[in-house]
């Protein structure tokens, strides 16, 4: 069976995993891996998994693998483990953006009328 090494994205941690592209699913192989770097399974930390070819470029993150077909042997892989919480936060987070975006340009909220410069705090007047 071929053999690739996956590294946990925020600890840096990895591990060499055996899989079989014709019976597992990437998830799977995901799933194993995080296992072997001692994520419980019984924790809702392995909720959602992508898995994504190592790049070693701070630049290019590399593109998230779906078919295990994909996996080159011997290949490095960057392991990303999701649980419920920071899925729903990553979307609040994304919501909030959005109607931050949408009121910043509306004539309502617009104060670039009422912004002052200052060469430095001490030409501060409160009374202005």
């Amino acid at each position: 069976m071929p053999k690739i090494t996956i590294t946990h994205e925020q600890t840096r941690i990895g591990t060499d995993i055996e899989y079989d592209p014709n019976t597992q699913t990437v998830s799977e192989i995901a799933y194993n891996a995080a296992k072997n770097l001692g994520f419980s399974s019984y924790s809702n930390v392995i909720s959602q998994l992508r898995l994504r070819k190592d790049t070693k470029s701070v630049v290019d993150k590399g593109w998230e693998i779906t078919n295990p077909k994909d996996l080159e042997p011997g290949g490095a892989y960057i392991l990303s483990l999701y649980n419920k919480s920071s899925a729903e936060a990553e979307h609040a987070t994304s919501m909030f953006d959005r109607v931050n975006a949408h009121f910043a340009n509306h004539p309502m909220y617009d104060t670039s009328d009422d912004v002052r410069k200052f060469e430095n705090v001490d030409d501060w007047d409160p009374e202005d």
